[in-house]
């Protein structure tokens, strides 16, 4: 499980909703976008796939949750 607090909570909202104007409903395209705007790159053929997947499971809030708390969203190589 992943443990925020609010004001993170708050950013994976607020990200989510960038994503869907910026996007549009359609899954792959938010994927894309939520990688470039978190990464500053497009997702590998298996991250998409498997984000993809996720989204729609768990929807898009948590993709991006999960993408702030990854290790290459917090530190800077």
């Amino acid at each position: 499980a992943l443990y925020n607090n609010d004001f993170m909570l708050r950013q994976a909202r607020y990200f989510a909703e960038r994503i869907e104007r910026d996007a549009g409903a359609d899954t792959n395209a938010q994927v894309a976008r939520a990688f470039r705007l978190a990464f500053g790159r497009h997702p590998s053929q298996q991250e998409a796939r498997l984000a993809t997947g996720f989204v729609n499971k768990q929807g898009l809030f948590a993709l991006c949750r999960s993408l702030f708390n990854s290790n290459e969203f917090v530190y800077v190589d």
